[in-house]
């Protein structure tokens, strides 16, 4: 009866815990905030967007190797929203810094389109993780861009329990996998043992 047990339990455990999602972490931007067609950088408020304002947020280096992926989560911080895309662009940065050289930087990396319904406290995401993986330099940023109406997104200093953030997936370590197949084999060993 045990040997019959344990070889229907262990195998669905294996399977289970293999097929199991990798768990998730937040990384908080180390500035955000917002850049003026003036060439004007605000950092102590907000993130907006409009036809005149960029929304920016920007991030140490991570060392890619140990997440599976990375999503820019953006929140609103004002309803309603006025633009429901938002152009997300990619840049690379040596010092960590938004300036209003930032207005205009990045690569188009692909659009954002916002639920309808998005809620204060709700995230929308963005997957960045080709370009997360492949950006050069120490800091690497996003640039936020609307066209038609205004967005305004949390920021480190302005939220509701949250900010814009990037939100990744870490890979589960190798030695996760071998603690568990070891544990099998040994609860395998052991009903046959008792047999």
């Amino acid at each position: 009866m045990i040997l019959r047990t344990a070889s229907l339990v262990v195998p669905l455990l294996v399977a289970a815990s293999l097929n199991s999602p990798a768990s998730a972490a937040d990384v908080l931007p180390v500035t955000d905030g917002t850049i003026y067609s003036t060439n004007t950088a605000i950092t102590n408020q907000y993130i907006a967007t409009s036809s005149s304002l960029r929304g920016a947020l920007e991030f140490a280096a991570l060392d890619t190797s140990k997440f599976a992926s990375f999503q820019l989560a953006l929140n609103p911080y004002a309803l309603p929203l006025g633009d429901l895309t938002v152009a997300i662009y990619g840049y690379g940065n040596a010092d960590g810094a938004i300036t209003g050289d930032d207005y205009n930087a990045g690569t188009l990396l692909g659009t954002l389109t916002l639920p309808v319904n998005l809620g204060y406290g709700q995230d929308a995401f963005f997957d960045a993780t080709d370009f997360v993986r492949n950006v050069p330099g120490e800091f690497f940023g996003f640039n936020l861009r609307t066209d038609s109406g205004g967005d305004t997104f949390s920021s480190l200093e302005y939220n509701y329990g949250k900010p814009s953030r990037l939100v990744v997936t870490v890979v589960p370590e190798p030695s996760t996998y071998a603690l568990l197949l070891m544990t099998s084999a040994g609860a395998l060993w052991w009903a046959r043992r008792r047999r």
